[in-house]
């Protein structure tokens, strides 16, 4: 009797294998390098391996549940066919953008929701000092896109704004009513920053040149608050790709040693084939020398920050998490519509190696695509309100 051995292709065997072993991924090509998720050792564990590169991934106690099980194969939901801005774009078009284009995507269009119509966040800001004293702040922000939906926009404005958004603090008292708001536009023009001052009492313009300003109590600056389109004055360039393999275990973002880090469920990008961002002020007299920045190539998202200056040392490091909406434990609004690719920012973790000051930015409750939500709550009129007033104004 002849024997019904068959000779399969290694890449047959290895889709046969993908069938029968649970997380294990058929090869792709990302570019021109293989990238593969396997089983690992451990139940729940996984090997990924993109070229040369191998990460281990593992469950960690800030993965949702969703995460935990699927592992890191869940990062395909940002690759499918047919999703909006910033994922409508297949990868093999992705990774030849140019680095401006990729900033945009990860923080402007990530941060600010536009794939839906509106967000409303509560936020907490801990910032710890080198001997553990905490001061704590609070505020809530509000996000209404126009991308999809113009509703709500002047004739005049129509296709020409991105998104509105505003912020305002609410603790401690002695920030109350400090507030920010702000208009992105499409194209060239740079966005309309508008700050209120409750000491003063007046809304003011916020020049391009108080972007470097510390924010008081806190040790980032007002360009770190709402991350927005790239800067004029700053060149974004593409200088490599990893995996990423995520920071060292205790390390802040990547434990749970505060309260933000217990509060902040989310995906925090390990495993994901990543864009090695370079940012590079033209002005020598920046607030910084040089950024770095991790930026998954599938979801999107920076994962994870390096601030040098102008002696090229290390002056501050940023990890960040990001939420699926649908299935995290904060979103308070029951939601059928919401889709599982639905993503919004979550938290990002501070930390300043020659100070010794952390910082714990993150939300602890969020309304995402909201139906009740006003299409005109952010204005400037607004933002020099009272703020529990407007806080409250669904209930």
């Amino acid at each position: 009797m002849k024997s019904m051995n068959r000779v399969f292709p290694l890449g047959s065997i290895f889709l046969l294998l993908s069938f029968f072993l649970p997380g294990a991924s058929a090869e792709e090509k990302i570019l021109d390098k293989s990238y593969s998720i396997s089983p690992g050792a451990e139940p729940g564990t996984y090997v990924c391996k993109w070229g040369d590169e191998t990460v281990n991934w593992k469950p960690q106690p800030w993965h949702n549940s969703a995460y935990k099980e699927i592992g890191p194969d869940i990062y395909d939901r940002w690759t499918q066919p047919g999703l909006p801005y910033p994922w409508e774009i297949s990868v093999e078009e992705r990774v030849k953008q140019d680095g401006s284009e990729i900033h945009d995507r990860s923080y402007t269009a990530l941060y600010f929701n536009e794939f839906g119509d509106n967000y409303i966040t509560e936020w907490s800001i801990d910032l710890i000092s080198p001997n553990g004293t905490i001061r704590d702040k609070r505020l809530f922000e509000w996000m209404i896109a126009y991308r999809l939906n113009p509703d709500g926009l002047p004739k005049s404005m129509a296709e020409k704004v991105r998104a509105q958004y505003m912020f305002t603090f609410v603790a401690p008292n002695d920030f109350r009513g400090l507030g920010m708001s702000t208009t992105i536009y499409h194209g060239e023009a740079f966005n309309d920053e508008f700050l209120y001052l409750p000491a003063a009492r007046r809304v003011r313009r916020l020049p391009q040149a108080a972007r470097q300003d510390i924010i008081p109590g806190t040790i980032v600056r007002w360009e770190d608050f709402p991350q927005v389109k790239p800067f004029p004055d700053v060149d974004y360039a593409v200088v490599g790709h990893t995996l990423y393999a995520g920071q060292p275990e205790g390390t802040m973002g990547f434990t749970t040693e505060t309260k933000g880090e217990e509060v902040n469920v989310g995906l925090d990008g390990v495993c994901e084939p990543s864009y090695i961002l370079e940012m590079t002020p033209h002005s020598k007299s920046y607030w910084y020398a040089k950024q770095r920045r991790i930026i998954g190539i599938k979801t999107g998202s920076s994962w994870y920050e390096e601030v040098f200056d102008s002696n090229g040392e290390l002056i501050r490091t940023r990890v960040n998490r990001r939420a699926i909406a649908n299935t995290d434990p904060r979103l308070q609004n029951a939601n059928d519509l919401l889709e599982d690719w639905q993503m919004i920012w979550a938290g990002e973790y501070f930390y300043e190696p020659k100070s010794g000051f952390r910082m714990d930015w993150y939300m602890n409750t969020f309304w995402i695509n909201y139906d009740e939500m006003p299409r005109d709550i952010v204005s400037l009129d607004n933002l020099s309100k009272e703020p529990v007033r407007k806080i409250l104004f669904w209930e």
